[in-house]
């Protein structure tokens, strides 16, 4: 019972987050799609090149794309943060653990909507069919053609930033996990940089969703629970 309490407590959260900042987060994504993807869609070839020519990342590459997949990351890492606040009995890491896991999903599943209408072919698929790498087919169900925008991506930064905005301290390692998981679809030929940095945008934008009310809910709440003055039918946390 506790535990859906906090994923209830988490929900309602999120929703009025959503309600009061859906419209600024999606203008402010979409303008940093429009500006970025002028520079990034005519060089994405050139710039993959570039992030392609170290050698020797492929162990490390391999590493960070498996445990960045969306079921090991942002579902595993949730439920091994969930197993954490059950034994410290701790429910703001249990509800932390939610929204880690409610970010990744929401960005997750929208991305794949982007995926499949837009159809941007891989970059191995451009090699294999000898396409042009700005070939957007539209539609379809094809997971050759679901590049844009890379859902590794975007529902690890999700997950990364909801942790982050809650737990800032130990926010920045994890940021930089999900930063890895970006470089490795692109050192493994999975997307192209606009695939990525725009996945990583939409990710961001979900992760202070969840994570922002969160967080306003958890200072009110840690606030309240530090005045012995506050009686206890007062405090709502």
């Amino acid at each position: 019972m506790a535990l859906w309490a906090d994923l209830r407590f988490v929900w309602q959260r999120f929703v009025k987050t959503l309600k009061g900042g859906w419209l600024l987060w999606i203008g402010r994504v979409l303008t940093f799609m429009v500006l970025t993807g002028l520079v990034l869609f005519p060089n994405d070839l050139r710039l993959l090149d570039w992030v392609q020519a170290a050698e020797g990342g492929k162990g490390v590459e391999k590493l960070f794309g498996f445990w960045g997949g969306f079921l090991q990351f942002s579902v595993g890492g949730g439920i091994l943060l969930l197993i954490a606040g059950a034994l410290r009995k701790d429910r703001w890491l249990r509800r932390a653990a939610f929204a880690f896991m409610l970010a990744g999903v929401l960005s997750g599943a929208t991305t794949l909507v982007f995926k499949m209408t837009s159809g941007r072919a891989r970059p191995e698929t451009v090699v294999w069919k000898e396409l042009h790498y700005l070939t957007f087919t539209g539609p379809t169900t094809s997971g050759k053609f679901h590049g844009y925008f890379s859902g590794h991506t975007s529902a690890a930064t999700a997950s990364a930033v909801a942790i982050a905005v809650i737990y800032p301290r130990v926010g920045w390692a994890v940021l930089f996990f999900a930063g890895a998981v970006g470089w490795s679809r692109m050192y493994g030929n999975h997307h192209f940089p606009a695939d990525v940095a725009h996945g990583a945008a939409w990710g961001v934008m979900w992760g202070f969703l969840v994570g922002s009310g969160l967080k306003k809910a958890k200072d009110v709440g840690q606030a309240a629970e530090s005045e012995p003055e506050v009686e206890s039918g007062d405090r709502v946390f």
